[in-house]
């Protein structure tokens, strides 16, 4: 049990990698677009769309690594 809960430990730092990564850099980018949309005072609603959802799916991500913290927190207490 005890290399189940490091396995997820480990785990969460590829998934970051390889479903996260994309998104941060998405977001950096949209992020910074939309600031520059809206000071030189043109519409931004569609950035600002994408923004939006670029952001519920990292937090959806988000959880999914909370739930591979979670588990093997609950996992290594068991195995003691």
């Amino acid at each position: 049990m005890h290399v189940l809960s490091l396995a997820m430990v480990i785990g969460m730092v590829p998934f970051t990698l390889a479903f996260m990564g994309s998104v941060e850099g998405e977001l950096v980018q949209k992020a910074q677009r939309v600031g520059d949309v809206k000071s030189s005072g043109g519409g931004g609603e569609k950035e600002e769309k994408r923004v939006r959802a670029l952001v519920q799916g990292w937090a959806r991500l988000n959880l999914v690594r909370a739930g591979l913290m979670g588990g093997a927190g609950v996992i290594g207490l068991l195995a003691l």
